[in-house]
């Protein structure tokens, strides 16, 4: 599918980049040009790495436990 009409970007290009490591947004602009001339694959290209990445990270990763200092121990929560 086309992310970046502008440009003819596709999503398997984006996803290709994102497989190499170490690509964010910045380097996505200087090789494939998305979102340089009219910004509207911008929200969607930076979904698709932020989804890339928060998949890439080990699972156990995305639990976080929720501390106040006013809470007693048996009243926290796990947030997934």
């Amino acid at each position: 599918m086309y992310i970046c009409l502008c440009q003819g970007v596709t999503d398997r290009e984006v996803a290709s980049l994102l497989q190499q490591g170490g690509v964010g947004m910045r380097q996505l602009r200087q090789q494939l040009k998305v979102g340089t001339q009219c910004g509207r694959c911008t929200c969607t290209v930076r979904q698709m790495v932020n989804r890339f990445y928060q998949i890439a990270e080990p699972a156990d990763s995305s639990v976080v436990t929720l501390v106040t200092s006013a809470e007693p121990e048996a009243t926290r929560q796990r947030v997934a």
